[in-house]
């Protein structure tokens, strides 16, 4: 007897893929090494020379850095771009002209949500909101500013009913399950 006739067809769910970075899309999320070994990175910024990866979850603690990379080969384990932003309503929340973000915090903007990340070229550290889902307009100030928040995948895990999540951010931790 072969294993194939055993039984039913195998099933997997949340299914991810295994690409070239340099395939990655804006909006991305995979699990990435840049060196260090696997890190839950999002392609945030997509130059003719180089991809800019926000760590989600990085190895070296510095949480949502920017790392630059060349457009290379190097496969990643894709998520996709199917995932959804869950923003914790109960949370620390800033509305209005006076908000000021922190480096992981979600920003919102006429509808359009960003991840205020930072990254360093030379010797200078520099904070930037690299816009997640919908458009940031040019000039728009920031009109909230959420500290807690998860990104869960699109399909529902069978045995809870619940959509996964991928990671978690609150401003006293950040975790990946």
């Amino acid at each position: 007897m072969y294993a194939a006739s055993l039984g039913d067809p195998m099933e997997v769910l949340f299914s991810t893929t295994l690409k070239p970075m340099a395939d990655f899309e804006v909006g991305e999320i995979g699990l990435c090494n840049f060196g260090r070994g696997a890190e839950l990175a999002m392609l945030v910024i997509k130059l003719e020379e180089d991809l800019g990866f926000a760590a989600l979850h990085d190895q070296d603690g510095e949480q949502f850095s920017i790392h630059y990379v060349e457009h290379r080969p190097d496969l990643c384990l894709s998520y996709g771009q199917d995932w959804k932003l869950v923003i914790d309503h109960t949370g620390d929340i800033q509305v209005g002209g006076y908000t000021s973000p922190e480096i992981g915090d979600i920003v919102m903007w006429n509808g359009a949500f960003g991840l205020c990340a930072f990254q360093s070229r030379g010797p200078m550290k520099n904070k930037v909101d690299c816009p997640l889902i919908g458009t940031k307009p040019d000039r728009s100030r920031i009109e909230a500013v959420f500290r807690s928040w998860k990104i869960v995948l699109n399909e529902n895990d069978p045995e809870s009913g619940l959509a996964p999540v991928i990671f978690r951010h609150s401003p006293k931790q950040v975790s990946q399950p």
